[in-house]
């Protein structure tokens, strides 16, 4: 976690050019403070929030894990969740691929679509594989007797 703040120190000191005037030992004894001092130049220190992408969902067959360019799965409708028919003048009403439930595919309200968001945040945050996230949350999922 500390090299993740040091690198965004300095990333950020970098852009004010000030960070060849600073030594390495500047820098760490700034990790827990609200400000740095260069010179002259006051300049508040943002702690580091990683960013968490949003999951990637294949728009040809509608699954998570990969995107158009590299499916190799059959077209399906986002709207509808049939196979053979993409959205665009669908009006069937809407159900999930997903969960099989009475919403489209694309809906935020999927709670597969949660599920992988909370994959995604796992991997980030703890910095593991997808594989490794996904089998957490399953593990978490299954009761254990």
């Amino acid at each position: 976690m500390d090299s993740f703040i040091l690198y965004n120190c300095a990333r950020y000191l970098q852009n004010v050019n000030v960070f060849s005037a600073l030594r390495l030992g500047d820098v760490f004894n700034t990790l827990s403070a609200s400000s740095i001092t260069a010179g002259y130049i006051r300049s508040p220190v943002k702690p580091y929030i990683p960013y968490i992408p949003n999951p990637l969902r294949c728009f040809n067959c509608q699954r998570f894990e990969h995107s158009k360019v590299a499916c190799r799965g059959q077209l399906t409708c986002s709207n509808c969740g049939i196979a053979g028919h993409s959205a665009n003048g669908c009006k069937a009403n809407p159900h999930c691929f997903h969960c099989k439930q009475d919403h489209s595919s694309d809906s935020q309200d999927c709670p597969q679509l949660k599920t992988e968001k909370k994959i995604q945040e796992i991997k980030i945050k703890q910095n593991i594989t997808y594989a490794e996230a996904k089998n957490l949350i399953s593990q978490e999922k299954t009761p254990s007797y």
